[in-house]
């Protein structure tokens, strides 16, 4: 019987039956990576003013970010949805992607239940309501800010359950080097705790003060009605 092929990942005692290595170097893959999701960001900002003349510095801000989430999730996000069963033998770019990641989190490559069920809810429920915060930022909609807000909530709770749990574990998922545990693993989780936390401060600015305009117009606590 052939031995299983070695693989990179941590923990090394599991195995990975019909792991193909990684062909491209780390440096082809962040770049790639890096180039698209900029690309994704910078024609963001070009849209937001044509779809929404005069918009502001910080909705615009919110556009790139919801465009750039979203686009990661309907791309990323759902091809490992698709595939994440056959992820080891793949070696396309967008698989050699993971392959890569998978060295901060091996949960990913060896399907993990948890990350499988964190993914379903990000692309099944998370993305569909980045495009409707995008769409109801362009209209101008009420909708919006209460739709930004369950998901930047959302994005939070799913970045502290994901991070916490590996943190738990001792980290036994990550190759035991600086650069996979702070570049790849807290760097490219970082956004998912900032930005939201920044939409839902956004948010909160934007109905509080309709909230005070409306309450003296129901009546102050502790008064009655005339009769």
């Amino acid at each position: 019987m052939d031995p299983l092929p070695a693989h990179p990942y941590y923990p090394q005692s599991e195995t990975l039956p019909g792991f193909v290595p990684i062909q491209r170097h780390w440096t082809e893959l962040v770049a790639t990576f890096s180039l698209i999701v900029t690309a994704v960001g910078l024609t963001a900002a070009v849209v937001a003013p044509l779809l929404r003349p005069r918009i502001t510095r910080g909705d615009r801000l919110t556009f790139v970010w919801c465009s750039v989430s979203a686009f990661i999730q309907l791309t990323l996000e759902i091809y490992y949805l698709f595939t994440y069963d056959t992820l080891a033998g793949r070696s396309s770019l967008i698989a050699e992607l993971h392959k890569e990641y998978s060295k901060a989190d091996s949960r990913y490559i060896f399907q993990d239940s948890s990350v499988i069920i964190n993914e379903v809810l990000t692309v099944c429920v998370g993305a569909p309501l980045l495009l409707a915060n995008l769409y109801c930022l362009v209209v101008q909609s009420p909708h919006r800010h209460p739709i930004q807000i369950v998901v930047s909530v959302g994005h939070i709770y799913g970045s502290l359950m994901y991070l916490g749990t590996n943190f738990i574990d001792q980290w036994k998922y990550t190759v035991p080097h600086p650069f996979y545990q702070y570049a790849y693993f807290y760097l490219l989780s970082t956004p998912w705790l900032v930005f939201p936390a920044l939409l839902i401060y956004q948010s909160w600015k934007a109905l509080c003060p309709p909230a005070a305009v409306i309450r003296p117009c129901v009546g102050s606590p502790g008064k009655e009605k005339p009769q």
